[in-house]
Formats: structure tokens, sequence, C-alpha cells
């Protein structure tokens, strides 16, 4: 094989790995959803639930266990809902790690566990990994960021993405939030908590939800009985020492971009200047 065609296949490679590199619900998302959800029953446990609400990206790198098939397709053009129905690894996950969660006897790295499981149920109910074929850039990742950033700041919001691919209006508000917490502690068993936002609050707030689903109950009885759980990954010392995912995306974007300038670089050396010299 050429030199050429070895420093294309480079940059193909180099591009395939940055537009494959994809994330659920963004960071800040997970951070604040496992700690309204933990922090009432482990108060002291703060940086464990921080860093099991995104060790899934961040410390596994698990970038294909995120998607759910079997809740529904919510794409208007039916093309994008995957063939695959039963298809749930994000839930599967969930229930090995709150199977060991369960089983487990130190206070902090039982929130650790359930918060890794939170990550993992929250990413079920994530749209965007309920279909497929969409535009990551302009539709998946925007969307996703847009509710990070607005959860993050705290404040009642509204956000709406409209995409191209598929060709359709994505809406996320504060309500929306509160019900994805809802539906995460449904299937963990934990107690929801009380809406913040005037307006949100159930009939009947003080009851805990508790049963999981039939689909997820059964997945967390296989999880009880094999032993093939990921492996722990040491707890992170705090969420303020963390990066943001943004300035990750940006770090990893700007390597690649270097990486793949530099190629060229030398590719054009190689070819025009060596390869004249030969001449």
């Amino acid at each position: 094989m050429s030199f050429h065609n070895i420093s294309f296949a480079c940059i193909l490679v180099a591009l395939f790995l940055f537009v494959s590199i994809s994330f659920a619900w963004d960071w800040d998302t997970h951070r604040q959803l496992a700690r309204d959800l933990l922090l009432k029953d482990y108060s002291g446990c703060a940086s464990q639930i921080d860093a099991g609400a995104v060790a899934p990206d961040k410390d596994f790198k698990d970038f294909t266990n995120h998607h759910c098939y079997s809740l529904g397709c919510p794409a208007d053009d039916k093309s994008f809902c995957p063939k695959n129905t039963n298809s749930c690894p994000a839930l599967t996950q969930a229930a090995i790690w709150l199977a060991r969660a369960k089983n487990e006897t130190a206070t902090c790295t039982k929130a650790y566990d359930f918060s890794v499981a939170t990550h993992y149920t929250a990413d079920a109910f994530d749209p965007m990994h309920q279909i497929t074929g969409e535009d990551y850039d302009k539709c998946h990742a925007v969307y996703e960021d847009k509710i990070g950033t607005a959860v993050k700041k705290g404040k009642p919001f509204n956000i709406s993405v409209i995409c191209e691919t598929p060709s359709q209006m994505f809406s996320f508000s504060q309500a929306d939030f509160v019900q994805l917490e809802r539906d995460v502690a449904k299937n963990l068993t934990l107690t929801a908590p009380l809406p913040l936002t005037p307006g949100t609050q159930p009939a009947n707030a003080s009851v805990a939800i508790a049963t999981a689903s039939s689909q997820y109950s059964a997945a967390s009885s296989q999880a009880n009985a094999t032993d093939d759980s990921p492996s722990r990954t040491p707890v992170s010392p705090n969420v303020a020492s963390q990066p943001n995912d943004t300035v990750i995306f940006a770090i990893v974007g700007l390597a690649l971009f270097i990486f793949i300038f530099l190629v060229a670089i030398f590719m054009f050396v190689w070819l025009f200047v060596l390869g004249k010299k030969k001449k």
C-alpha cells in the first residue's frame, strides 16, 4: 500500500473516531438528577454520587450501552425508528449496577453504584437514544447540551431544538426533567424528589415511587444471577476537579484537528517536496 493511501486511511480513521464519540444526557443533567435522587439518603457521599453519575462516560468509556429501543420511538418519521425494538442495553447495565448497590455494605460505595445506575436508566429515557440515524452534531448533541446548560442554571426552562435529520422539533422543559427523575426513581425503586418549580407539584408527592417495570425487574434478576458485572472504577475525588464535558469535547476535537493537520502537512512534504527531489 502506498504512503498516500496509508495517510488517507489515517485521516478517515481520525474523522470516524471524532464523529463516533457520543454521550447521552449532558453530564450536568446526570449529576443533578443523581443528586436529587440520592443526596437525601446519602448526604455524606456527594463526591461519590457526582462521580458515579458520569462514570459510564468519563471512566468506563462505555459509548455503546446507552440506547433503549423498547420504550417507544419519539420520531415523527418512522424511518428513524429502530427495527430491533427489543434492544435496551441501558436498562440491562442499570440493573447490573442496581444489583451491586443492593449487595454493597459500604455506604458511599453503595451511593456510587446507585449513581451509576441512575446514569444508565436516565439514558434509556433520552429520546435521542430511542431513535437511529439522527444527525449527531446538529440535532443529538445540540439537544442534550442545551438541556444540560439549562439544568445547571437551576432555573425553570423550556428548550426546543429544530432538527433537519430527522425533520422534527424536540422539546424539553423543567416539567420533563421532573418526569425524567420520576421515571428513573421508579425503575430504581428510589424516592422521587419533590419538584421545586411552582405548578409541577404532583397530587401526592410524599409517596415514594416503587416497583420497577417488568422488563427492568427481569433484567435486575438476571444481573443478580451473573458475575459479569463491569469492574468498578475508583471514585473520583470531587466534581469540582472534574472537567466539564464541553471542555473535553473541545480538547478532543482540537487534538484530532492537530493530528489531521500534521498528517496533511506530512503528506504534502512527502508527495510534492521529496517526490520532486527523487525525480
